[in-house]
């Protein structure tokens, strides 16, 4: 069974994605609310795949935090954001990200970019 780790401050929706990870079958292993936790955390759990919201509070965003965990340790990362802009996918995109899913998303999307995921070796920067 997959572990993911699950990096998003907004609660509901957290709430909604570890819903949908149980019912794909796999175990989310956390839930951070800031970068700095999602670091924490992935160095600590181990996770499998990170879903990680770009828009992350704190000193350290959620696109500097996926950074960290792809080059020290070597996790997928599935950025999902509500951002549209040109220059955030152009960060997000030299993270090297799995897969990258728009807000608002759906049940397949998170289940598509997770099978995709856990298929790949993440880039490296």
């Amino acid at each position: 069974m997959a572990r993911i780790l699950v990096a998003e401050d907004e609660a509901v929706i957290c709430m909604q994605l570890k819903k949908w990870l149980r019912k794909m079958g796999y175990l989310p292993v956390g839930q951070a609310v800031t970068g700095r936790e999602a670091l924490k955390m992935a160095k600590e759990l181990r996770p499998d795949v990170v879903l990680m919201d770009v828009g992350m509070p704190g000193d350290l965003d959620g696109i500097a935090a996926a950074e960290i965990i792809t080059q020290e340790l070597n996790i997928p990362i599935i950025f999902v954001t509500g951002y549209s802009e040109e220059q955030m996918r152009e960060r997000t995109g030299k993270v090297g990200p799995a897969r990258h899913v728009d807000k608002p998303f759906n049940y397949l999307d998170i289940k598509t970019a997770i099978e995709v995921a856990l298929t790949m070796e993440p880039a490296r920067v």
